[in-house]
């Protein structure tokens, strides 16, 4: 108990860590605080999220909650997502005294959700990914306390409970499914008539609450054709092929490992992502999922109800990734984490368990070397087994969690930006009479922060010209057009542009194909019509590849 108390420590204080680090928005979630920023709860509820964003009802009042009461900067706008992590933590507590039974496995499933770098990146980033982390863990939580208790205002409680979790996380229909699917069979199978027909007082007002969120609010995110293939795009659909399903599942259930549970111990160049074994061994994702299996063989002979409540959220997940209705993808897989950390603590506790000497062994050891006790070297053999174990599961993600605290601009790795940082650099470094040029795929952040702070400039927004052009030489020239005025205005013109080509929200990929088609070209031919304003004096070049150009005008 003090080691998991002593681990819970650890995650809140990596978490409020990061936190106070207090970094810059990155572009996910500019998307979505654009409208919390500035929406009321009114139009929250009513009116499309800028950019197309979706969200659960529950999150975007409480977020704009946060902003009333703390502000409209980064760390109000985190401070949900934040108090979520800290109740996953503390509830995750119970949740493993339920499903597990021994001291070794509760110590696996509290550290690795404790010390996941993906989980406390998510727990520290202004989206719903935490709470909907949270949603599971209520969701196990509400089963441990009324499973077994069959009165009926206890059933309604739980009823109600239930279906107030669905407006604050999407996913929690996977694992209230699992979970009333889960119980309802096993009821079944055991012939439990009388806990069957109690039980779907509750799960009847699960659906009901389902519902009625998705009459009122979900539905109006279920016609989004462009996010459906933008994640089709990148591979967040299950092939419709017997072939290609099968390698897109094992290469899944693998980076799962990964992403979100964070227990890779290393990571190599990008040139080795499709050598699957090389991958397996440098992560040491072979041990993960060596007690997944153990896990799935072991609940499914001792425990058949917690076998079912864990892996059917997974398959109804599976199922509409099947059907084409909800990505498998990354992020949206972060509330599977309690799941799958319970399923690797069970299979680490059934393969401790079964490598146990029996009785008779450690009988006939005693008779023959009288000046050894059996069973404190029994206990002694266990518990090194056990810190093993501990170590090889535990070991990458608080190497990654600590290096972390040491190297703050490897959090998040590509999703640490720094536009505030960049915007804050011009405005001290502006002087009057200067022209600031903002190219369209660098607007986004420009359009968020211009709104938070008052900077002593006003940007030129660059034109989007992409869609009135057939090809690069044309697109050339309506650029040039772009920026003659600031040739003949100013003396000096800071650029700010995004060094790669991307699309916006709401477009479909690589089109127009004129424009993608040679990136090189593209950014050469950039870069000469920026560099034909004059000398450049002054760089100021963020990680994510958005660059702040000051130029001394060549005039004629």
């Amino acid at each position: 108990m003090f080691i998991s108390m002593a681990l819970i420590a650890v995650g809140f204080s990596l978490r409020l860590f990061q936190y106070f680090q207090n970094r810059s928005l990155w572009l996910d979630e500019i998307y979505l605080s654009s409208s919390l920023v500035k929406m009321n709860f009114m139009e929250l509820a009513a009116q499309p999220l800028d950019y197309e964003q979706k969200a659960p009802i529950g999150y975007l009042f409480l977020s704009r909650l946060s902003v009333i009461c703390f502000g409209r900067g980064e760390m109000a706008l985190r401070f949900f997502p934040l108090l979520s992590s800290f109740l996953a933590l503390g509830l995750f507590i119970p949740v493993t005294r339920f499903f597990l039974r021994s001291g070794p496995a509760a110590v696996i499933a509290i550290g690795i959700l404790a010390l996941s770098p993906p989980l406390i990146y998510h727990s520290v980033e202004a989206k719903q990914y935490s709470t909907e982390l949270l949603g599971t863990v209520v969701s196990l939580y509400l089963y441990t306390v009324f499973c077994k208790k069959l009165d009926y205002s206890r059933l309604v409680i739980w009823g109600l409970s239930g279906g107030l979790i669905l407006w604050f996380s999407f996913s929690s229909i996977f694992v209230l499914a699992g979970i009333a699917s889960g119980v309802s069979c096993y009821n079944l199978i055991r012939r439990k008539w009388q806990a069957f027909f109690l039980c779907l007082i509750p799960f009847s007002i699960w659906m009901l609450s389902f519902i009625a969120n998705y009459l009122l609010f979900t539905s109006r995110h279920a016609d989004s054709e462009w996010l459906l293939l933008w994640f089709k795009y990148r591979g967040g659909f299950m092939p419709g092929d017997f072939a290609g399903a099968t390698g897109w599942l094992t290469m899944k259930l693998f980076s799962l490992t990964n992403f979100p549970l964070g227990l890779s111990w290393f990571f190599l160049p990008k040139k080795y992502d499709d050598h699957f074994l090389i991958l397996l061994i440098s992560r040491m994702a072979f041990v993960p999922l060596f007690f997944m299996i153990v896990g799935l063989v072991y609940s499914f002979r001792k425990a058949l109800a917690f076998f079912l409540i864990l892996i059917l959220p997974l398959s109804f997940h599976l199922l509409t990734t099947a059907l084409g209705i909800y990505p498998f993808f990354e992020r949206l897989t972060v509330y599977l984490s309690p799941l799958l950390i319970l399923l690797i603590a069970i299979g680490a506790e059934g393969f401790l368990k079964w490598l146990e000497p029996s009785d008779d062994v450690a009988g006939h050891h005693y008779k023959t070397n009288m000046k050894l006790i059996p069973n404190l070297e029994r206990l002694y053999s266990r518990n090194k087994l056990s810190l093993l174990v501990i170590i090889l599961l535990l070991t990458g993600p608080l190497m990654h969690s600590l290096k972390d605290v040491a190297f703050t601009e490897s959090f998040g790795r590509i999703k640490h930006w720094h536009q505030r940082e960049l915007y804050n650099y011009l405005s001290e470094n502006y002087k009057k009479g200067d022209a600031v040029y903002i190219y369209w795929n660098a607007l986004v952040p420009y359009r968020y922060y211009s709104r938070l702070y008052n900077y002593k400039f006003t940007a030129v927004q660059g034109k989007d010209n992409r869609f009135r052009c057939t090809s690069l030489s044309a697109y050339k020239k309506k650029l040039e057009e772009d920026i003659r005025t600031l040739r003949s205005g100013y003396r000096r013109v800071w650029v700010i542009k995004g060094d790669f080509l991307e699309i916006k929200i709401g477009e479909i990929d690589n089109q127009p194909l004129w424009y993608y088609y040679d990136r090189e070209a593209n950014l050469e031919m950039r870069a000469k019509v920026f560099g034909s304003l004059g000398k450049q004096i002054d760089l100021y070049k963020t990680k994510e590849n958005i660059s702040l150009e000051l130029y001394e005008v060549n005039r004629p």
